[in-house]
């Protein structure tokens, strides 16, 4: 959950609290959220694992929160618990590395923006074990996103932080869009050694976008057929996009950058920019504050080049 802005996991809600200048900023943030759930194997499974209301298991794997009673200093100051990086008296797992890179995603559109709590990871772990990536925000990115391509995010990224660490690979040379794939290459050959990479088991999420969906407000809008129907194309498009394409985001990320005037205001060369690059690429959550009767009707599908 950003500042300005919250996405309901499993509902594809996305609510904006204010249209604040950073409005696009916040935006990003949130979809970034939407396409964990939509386009890598983990989001998949945190949103089934909600759907059973499986609290204890989504605690264990998420590990998200400062220790109340405190953790050893350890020596290297980094422990792994079940899946989770015990830094001192914090503990960050799984829901810190899709809340990071949430949060790069607005950092690399502008270097000097910063929001403590939702950066651990990087700071923490990533950047302390790798200081040539402090200021390579993009990579940063392609790192988390990779990871959550797994059953074991944490374990993934630390393994491929210490590839990293122990082998000479100049990561400047992965900063665009054509160059990206091979960084996604040459990562996700050292995941699928240690049988971590998980693009053959991505869950089918159709039933629980269904099931989740049919127990929100949504429901009482008139449109909701419409809503559920689109949704449930965009998640089968989405899945397929990353089969076909590993490095799919980030690229879109790179993309976006490219072609973006002014991402942190409100303008309609930067609405019609958003939704060039992503929303007639992956779809979109059901977004408040935006006309919903708008986005969901009987033409969503065909004006965005999606087909049933």
């Amino acid at each position: 959950m950003n500042a300005d802005g919250i996405y309901e996991s499993g509902c594809f809600v996305v609510i904006l609290e204010n249209k604040v200048p950073s409005f696009y900023s916040v935006l990003l943030h949130e979809y970034i959220h939407y396409l964990q759930d939509t386009c890598t194997y983990f989001g998949a499974k945190m949103r089934s694992l909600f759907l059973l209301q499986n609290n204890d298991l989504i605690n264990d794997i998420v590990g998200f929160k400062v220790s109340s009673c405190g953790l050893a200093y350890f020596e290297p100051p980094i422990s792994i618990v079940k899946d989770k990086l015990c830094i001192r008296d914090i503990v960050l797992g799984s829901d810190a590395i899709k809340e990071n890179m949430a949060f790069l995603a607005q950092k690399y559109l502008l270097p000097s923006y910063d929001q403590p709590g939702y950066n651990w990871i990087s700071k923490f772990f990533i950047e302390k074990q790798c200081n040539f990536l402090k200021d390579n925000t993009i990579i940063q990115f392609a790192l988390n996103d990779i990871s959550l391509m797994t059953d074991y995010p944490v374990q993934s990224l630390i393994t491929l932080i210490n590839y990293l660490k122990q082998n000479e690979i100049n990561v400047s040379d992965f900063c665009n869009e054509i160059e990206i794939k091979r960084f996604y290459e040459i990562c996700e050959n050292q995941l699928e050694k240690g049988g971590l990479l998980k693009y053959d088991s991505s869950i089918d999420c159709t039933i629980a976008v269904r099931e989740n969906l049919s127990q929100t407000s949504l429901t009482e809008l008139p449109n909701f057929s419409d809503i559920l129907h689109c949704i449930e194309c965009f998640c089968k498009n989405n899945y397929k996009l990353r089969q076909n394409n590993h490095s799919i985001i980030t690229e879109k990320l790179i993309e976006y950058k490219q072609q973006s005037n002014n991402h942190f205001q409100i303008n309609s060369i930067e609405c019609t920019v958003f939704q060039k690059v992503f929303f007639e690429t992956f779809g979109y959550p059901v977004i408040n504050r935006i006309d919903v009767k708008k986005m969901f009707n009987a033409n969503t599908l065909n004006d965005l080049g999606f087909t049933a």
